[in-house]
C-alpha cells in the first residue's frame, strides 16, 4: 500500500507595518448654523488647522478621528466709535480622544483630557468682520500652542500602525485570511480599533489598521504578531 507523505506546510509571509499620524478632527461652534458661521470661527479653526497639519497630524473634516479638537467660542462687540469697532471673543477648548474610538472588547483608552479658557479682543477696526478676524489671528498662536501640547501627549501614549501581511496564505483565501487578521489584531489586549485597509485580489496581500496603547506594545507590533501560529508570519 503506498503511503501519502502529508502536504508540506506553507512557508510563513512576511509583515511590515508603518506608523501613521493621529487623525484629528476641529469642531467648533459659536451659536451659528455651520453653513453661517462667523468670521472669527471660520478663521481660528482653518489657523488650527493649518498648524496642526504643518505639525505632522492629519487633519480629517469627518469622523472617523482618533482625537477631537473642540470650542465653543462666544463673542460681541464691546464697543465702537464712529467707524471703529472693538470685539471680544472668549474660547472654551478642549482635547480628547475620539469617543467612538474606544471600545474594543470592552477595553477603553486612557481619559485623556486638556481644557483651556482664552479671551481676546480685537484692536479698533473698520468693521465687525475684520475685528472678528483680528481676534482669531490673536487668539491663534495660544490656542494652536495649547491644542498641539495636547495632541503631542496624546501621541505619546496612542498609536495608529498600518500592518501589511503579504504570502501567508493563497491568493483564494485572502479574505478569509483578512477576516482572521483583524479577529486577531482586534482581540490583543491594548488594541481599541482595527480595520481591514484592503484585501489584493491579484496577490495574497492583506492591509489592516489599528489604532492601540504604546505601552501594551513596548516591543513593537511586530513582536506581538511574530508568536501567532494562525497568522503564519515571519520576521
Amino acid at each position: 500500500m503506498q503511503q501519502v507523505s502529508p502536504a508540506p506546510a506553507r512557508p510563513a509571509g512576511h509583515v511590515t507595518t508603518i506608523e501613521k499620524p493621529l487623525r484629528v478632527l476641529v469642531s467648533l461652534t459659536d451659536g451659528n448654523p455651520d453653513d453661517n458661521p462667523t468670521t472669527c470661527k471660520r478663521c481660528l479653526q482653518a489657523n488650527i488647522e493649518g498648524e496642526l497639519a504643518r505639525s505632522g497630524y492629519k487633519v480629517v473634516y469627518m469622523k472617523p478621528a482618533e482625537t477631537l479638537v473642540y470650542g465653543t467660542l462666544r463673542g460681541g462687540e464691546l464697543n465702537s466709535r464712529g467707524s471703529r469697532v472693538v470685539w471680544q471673543v472668549t474660547a472654551e477648548m478642549g482635547v480628547i480622544c475620539a469617543p467612538e474610538t474606544v471600545t474594543v472588547n470592552g477595553q477603553t483608552m486612557s481619559d485623556i483630557f486638556a481644557k483651556q479658557r482664552f479671551e481676546i479682543q480685537s484692536g479698533d477696526a473698520r468693521t465687525p468682520s475684520l475685528a472678528q478676524k483680528q481676534c482669531a489671528d490673536r487668539l491663534s498662536d495660544d490656542v494652536s500652542a495649547f491644542t498641539k501640547d495636547a495632541l503631542d501627549k496624546i501621541a505619546k501614549k496612542i498609536k495608529v500602525c498600518e500592518i501589511t501581511v503579504a504570502d501567508a496564505c493563497d491568493k483564494d483565501d485572502a479574505k478569509a485570511y483578512a477576516d482572521k487578521l483583524a479577529e486577531t489584531l482586534g482581540n490583543l489586549s491594548g488594541v481599541y480599533g482595527c480595520k481591514i485597509v484592503s484585501t489584493g485580489k491579484a496577490e495574497a496581500v492583506v492591509k489592516a489598521e489599528i489604532v492601540y496603547e504604546a505601552s501594551s506594545f513596548p516591543e513593537g507590533v511586530v513582536a506581538r504578531l511574530l508568536p501567532i501560529a494562525a497568522l503564519n508570519i515571519a520576521p
